[in-house]
């Protein structure tokens, strides 16, 4: 036998079969490593079915008892363990029951190294800071960028560590490396610095009109990144130019890009300057290279102007009209009209259709501006027909304007005594521009209709006549053979029928007050109706008559018997379906004698009925009567019949008691019969009076004088029990504070109380807690008895508190706390709930009972101030040539927002088309947003050119317009002519000046030129719309040059063909021997092209095909050795 002993002390006891443990394998890796850093421990092979576990030594108790990381299946090849830690390592292998350690004690010592800390920047741009949060003044520490070190290391100082200015982009990271071990370690965290943005070029300097766009140009752009234009402005807190952000904003496209802007330039200045500022997504900013600086043509002042409104018409006055300045009346469309040349003096226009404006045109410049915005024109209104006459039952009818107009007024009136007199309604329906329609009562009107200058009387007096249907019938009953039918008012000129069951029965004239039907009337439904002028009108209420029964007689066997005895009473007649009832005379408390039934009604037979009766008389009463009441089964009509009365002699049967009849034990009491002939009491007694000492009840007949005899009424003689003493609660005893319950003592009439609290009411009210008990005392016996008492509970009440503005705009939330359920109250709301949303304006008390558990409750109001939001409107043009006027209103301050607008004020001018928001705030500091959307419309271009002719050789030569194709085209003084050409040729002579003006969409352009002496074909000029005007230089032209095919020469540059429809060639005398700038610019200053002539480069083409129409500028160069020339293109 063979002993193995393990780690765990077992033994394994080899017999006949062979143990199965696992084999051996060495254990190796014995390393030194930097603290924080880790190493492989191998076993050098290992076996499948076999687990492995690696363990390091404890010190305490001693042993390899630490396991580290999970067990490890073997694998048929090596196992590998990944440590960090200085320890001592073995290797245990398990295999069914058999664990044995593997050959092999592995070392791992560290050596100390650096502390691991994090690392932060104070943002991601460059330029920002890094810092380590903390450092070992025993490590040096080194700046990675990118994997390269970047900038000196720095020595730990046992606090953070700064790297400022980081001045690139890139992933950076700090490396540790220890003094004595010289071990190396990175620290946490890497930070990520975004690179500086590509710097671009800003261009775009150009002198322009007032208020008209400009072109700006970076040379390139970056996707991803955005580029925000700046303007300088002078900021009054600084007292100094600065540059802002404008609302302008372009993505980034990979190529250059161009932002159009609108300048304004402020009193004093005479250009405006932009920048622009690329951002990325970050957040990092760069400003781009170059200023553009934005000049304008000088402004001349604008004249002092005066409107004066009548009726259909406005007179403008200008005074001090300056030399040379072209002004005319403009309209809505953009038409202008009436031009007059400013000569120093005051110029006069009458004008008739508005809203129009006065713009100035500055031929030098070809600038025109807007210098008088808004000539109103208050037009009389159209007259239009009233219509409407009519007859009506009691509701409106409606009257009818045939048509009305926008901004116009139209009330309506009943006129007295031929005048209008006082509106009917307090306010106008305002035009639509559609009919209009009153619904009135009856009367006589007419419709005035009123601007703010002008007031027409409207054709057309309709009259309303009205059958009141406000009156109702009524019955004072519903049985034929007693009712009255009346209508309770009547109308003078209306006749009113009385139908039964929808038949006229009677009729009677209006009289102005109420009118009657009287009885007897046949069963039926009756109504009334009223008729006039043919219409009828069903008055209001209906009456159901029913048919009342016949009366019969009524007979008496006898006429004067003994009280109580019977006599027949017999009624001489009867009716089937009816029911007949007999009534007797008596005495009632309430209402003193009357008839009342004294049997069950009996059907009637058809023949006679009768009853047997005995009367009863009270004393004091001599005779009893009898009637029959006749009553329909069906509609409880009744009839009644003769009265017979039946004389009676009553006697008296009385008792009287000496004291009283409720005994004390051993106590009696002497009754007493009235006086009459003879007696008999109940007990045989045949005395007036009898002693009695026994409960028990006693009665006495007495006989009178006639023979007739009475029983009295029984006289009860009891003996007194104690009085009953117990407590009712009103409610329930638990309750909350505030409130009550009362307690009420058991009742009898001679009962007298003493509460515990004092008080001698039968019943009390109890708002305090405590115990409360009474003692009840008959009066009459003076036997008492006290109540078991009852205990009484108070809650105390919630303490209720609401929370929510006191003032907001709109609508505010008020909310209850401290109860479990609430209930509201108060304007606009209602219901349960913890809270409440308010809107209701102005200052209001809102109310909340807040409750329990207990169900005690407790009010809270509260007030709160609910302010309205002002109702924004924007007025002005829906379109326009090249911008348009809004203004704000309703607010007292207003934020606008919209394409190239911002800011605050009343008035903007919208030069793009598109919405346009502005936010109007009210004094109580609430707002609301209105919107409009505007259209605006460029003006169009056009260019005269002389084509053919040579004034020379002929008197005429031709003269043809280019223009935007669509344009119409007036050649003064031919009439106006339209032309979906983009051009048209008249003939002019040597000496004259002719002009063209053009219009689409409502703009207008106009050129001029001038046919000088000896001049050939080919010369051009521009329009106030389309760039300038008088002859294009150096032209050369051949027989074999069309017009699209002329040469322009500049100097030593040829530009071909022009006009041009796609392809514009430049090219140079001479190869560039240094780079040249080119720009084609719109007549407005926009940028659409821009290129370089290189070093060596002699030939460039520029498409145009994509342009629209009109005349451009072809600049080379910059600055004072810029050359510029016109350029016309034209789409075939």
């Amino acid at each position: 036998m063979k002993t193995c002993i393990t780690l765990l002390g077992c033994f394994l006891l080899y017999s006949n079969v062979a143990a199965q443990c696992p084999t051996y394998q060495t254990l190796s890796g014995d390393a030194t490593i930097c603290q924080g850093a880790s190493t492989i421990i191998t076993l050098a092979s290992s076996e499948i079915g076999v687990s492995y576990q690696l363990f390091s030594y404890r010190i305490f108790p001693p042993g390899y008892t630490d396991e580290e990381g999970e067990t490890v299946s073997g694998t048929g090849g090596p196992l590998t363990w990944t440590v960090s830690h200085q320890d001592s390592y073995v290797v245990d292998a398990t295999k069914g029951s058999c664990v044995r350690r593997m050959d092999g004690t592995v070392q791992i010592n560290t050596l100390a190294a650096s502390g691991l800390y994090g690392v932060s920047s104070s943002g991601l741009c460059v330029g920002s800071t890094i810092t380590l949060l903390l450092s070992d003044s025993n490590s040096s520490y080194q700046l990675i960028r990118n994997g390269d070190i970047y900038g000196p290391a720095k020595v730990g100082t046992g606090s953070s560590l700064i790297w400022a200015n980081i001045g690139n982009g890139g992933d950076y990271w700090v490396k540790a490396t220890h003094s004595t071990s010289g071990c190396i370690r990175y620290m946490a965290d890497t930070v990520k610095i975004n690179p500086p943005l590509s710097n671009f070029s800003l261009t775009g300097d150009a002198t322009i009109c007032f208020t008209t766009n400009a072109l700006l140009t970076l040379s390139g752009s970056e996707p991803g990144i955005s580029y925000q234009v700046q303007k300088r402005s002078f900021d009054f807190g600084t007292t100094s130019y600065q540059f802002e952000n404008t609302s302008i904003i372009l993505p980034g496209t990979g190529s250059a890009i161009d932002f159009t802007v609108t300048p304004e330039i402020g009193a004093g200045e005479t250009n405006e300057k932009y920048r622009v500022i690329a951002i990325d997504g970050s957040g990092c900013s760069s400003i781009m290279a170059g200023e553009v600086t934005i000049d304008f043509y000088s402004i001349t002042p604008i004249p002092t102007i005066t409107t004066s409104q009548t009726c259909g018409s406005t007179s403008v006055n200008l005074q001090g009209s300056h030399n040379g300045i072209v002004y005319s009346i403009k309209n809505s469309s953009g038409i202008t009209s009436q031009p007059q040349t400013g000569n120093g003096s005051t110029l006069f226009w009458t004008v008739s259709n508005g809203p129009a404006s006065i713009e100035s045109f500055d031929p030098t410049t070809g600038c025109k501006r807007i210098i008088y915005q808004t000539i109103n024109v208050i037009k009389r209104p159209i007259e239009y027909v009233v219509s409407g006459n009519a007859t009506i039952c009691g509701t409106q009818a409606p009257i009818m304007l045939s048509g009305s107009q926008l901004g116009v007024e139209y009330w309506l009136y009943e006129p007295e005594g031929g005048i209008l007199g006082t509106p009917v309604y307090s306010s106008p329906q305002n035009g639509t521009g559609a009919s209009l329609i009153w619904m009135v009562d009856g009367s006589t009107y007419q419709v005035e209709a009123r601007n703010s200058l002008c007031t027409v009387i409207q054709d057309g007096v309709v009259t309303i006549e009205e059958i009141g249907q406000s009156y109702f019938l009524t019955a004072n009953g519903s049985c034929g053979a007693e009712t009255t039918l009346t209508l309770n008012g009547s109308q003078s000129g209306v006749n009113y029928r009385l139908k039964r069951d929808g038949i006229v029965v009677a009729s009677k004239s209006g009289t102005g007050s109420t009118i009657s039907w009287t009885s007897p009337l046949l069963g039926g439904i009756y109504t009334v109706e009223g008729e006039k002028n043919g219409v009828t009108c069903q008055m209001n209420g209906s009456a159901a008559i029913n048919n009342s029964p016949n009366s019969f007689a009524l007979t008496s066997s006898l006429m004067s018997i003994c009280n109580e005895s019977s006599v027949t009473l017999n009624l001489t007649g009867s009716e089937v379906g009816k029911t007949y009832r007999l009534q007797k005379w008596h005495f009632e408390i309430l209402g003193g004698f009357q008839f009342v039934n004294t049997q069950e009604a009996i059907s009637g037979t058809g023949s006679n009925i009768s009853w047997t009766v005995s009367p009863h008389i009270e004393v004091g009463e001599s005779n009893e009567k009898y009637r029959v009441v006749a009553t329909d089964a069906v509609s409880g009509c009744t009839a009644i019949s003769n009265t017979i009365p039946i004389s009676i002699s009553i006697p008296e049967a009385t008792i009287g008691a000496s004291g009283n009849t409720a005994l004390c034990p051993g106590q009696s009491v002497t009754l007493v019969a009235n006086f009459g002939s003879s007696y008999l009491w109940n007990n045989g007694a045949t005395s007036q009076e009898i002693t009695v000492s026994s409960a028990g009840s006693y009665s006495v007949s007495v006989t009178n004088s006639q023979g007739c005899s009475k029983t009295s009424p029984v006289t009860s003689v009891t003996t007194n029990p104690e009085p009953t003493a117990t407590i009712t609660p009103s409610g329930s005893t638990t309750f909350c504070a505030g409130g009550q319950v009362y307690l009420t003592a058991s009742y009898a009439q001679s009962y007298t109380y003493l509460w515990s609290n004092g008080s001698t009411a039968q019943s009390i009210p109890i708002s305090t807690q405590g115990s409360y008990y009474v003692t009840v005392t008959d009066a009459t016996t003076h036997c008492s008895k006290t109540s078991t008492a009852v205990n009484i509970s108070v809650n105390s009440l919630p303490n209720i508190i609401v929370s929510g503005p006191t003032s907001a705009c709109g609508s505010a939330t008020l909310t209850a706390s401290g109860g479990t359920s609430y209930l509201w109250s108060g304007p606009g709301i209602s219901g349960s709930g913890n809270y409440k949303v308010v809107s209701s304006l102005g200052t209001n008390t809102y109310t909340v009972w807040g409750y329990d558990s207990n169900g005690c409750y407790t009010r809270v109001d509260r007030q709160v101030t609910i302010y309205s939001s002002p109702s924004i409107s924007i007025s002005g043009a829906s379109s326009g040539c090249n911008y348009v006027s809004l203004t704000a209103s309703g607010g007292t301050s207003y934020s606008w927002s919209g394409p190239g607008v911002s800011g605050s004020g009343t008035t903007k001018y919208a030069y793009s088309t598109g919405w346009y928001y502005a936010t109007g705030y009210n004094s109580s500091g609430c707002s609301s947003t209105a919107s409009k959307y505007v259209t605006v419309n460029p003006t169009p271009s056009v260019y005269i050119y002389q084509s053919a002719g040579n004034t020379c050789s002929s008197s005429t030569v031709s003269l043809t317009a280019y223009a935007t194709s669509g344009s119409s085209y007036y050649w003064p003084p031919a009439p106006p002519y339209y032309s979906s050409s983009t051009y048209i040729t008249v003939q002019a002579k040597a000496g004259q000046t002719r002009s063209v003006t053009v219009t689409k969409n409502g703009c207008s352009a106009t050129a001029y030129y001038y046919v000088d002496y000896c001049s050939g074909g080919g010369g051009g000029g521009g329009g106030s719309g389309g760039g300038g005007g008088g002859q294009m230089p150096r032209i050369a032209a051949s027989d074999d040059v069309t017009s699209d095919e002329l040469l322009v020469v500049l100097d030593d540059v040829t530009i071909y063909p022009n006009p041009v429809n796609r392809e514009l060639e430049v090219t140079l005398q001479a190869p560039a021997s240094e780079r040249i700038l080119v720009h084609l610019t719109s007549q407005l200053g926009v940028v659409s092209r821009a290129s370089n002539f290189e070093v060596g480069q002699q030939f460039m083409s520029i498409d145009v095909s994509d342009l629209t129409e009109g005349v451009y500028f072809l600049q080379l160069g910059s600055g004072a050795d810029a050359k510029r020339e016109k350029v016309m293109v034209l789409h075939k």
